[in-house]
């Protein structure tokens, strides 16, 4: 069954870098590769 996910799909990367707060709870590793290959794909980073 899909779980919901618990970043926000408007977290930007800036604010992962920038922020000191710990996340409420831990984010699965698919869910956070998921993250970071759209924000290189945006950034021309990863064909």
């Amino acid at each position: 069954m899909p779980r919901e996910p618990i970043m926000s799909w408007t977290t930007t990367y800036e604010e992962l870098l920038c922020s000191t707060e710990p996340f409420n709870q831990p984010i699965p590793l698919a869910e956070m590769v998921d993250f970071l290959v759209d924000i290189w794909q945006e950034e021309g980073l990863y064909d």
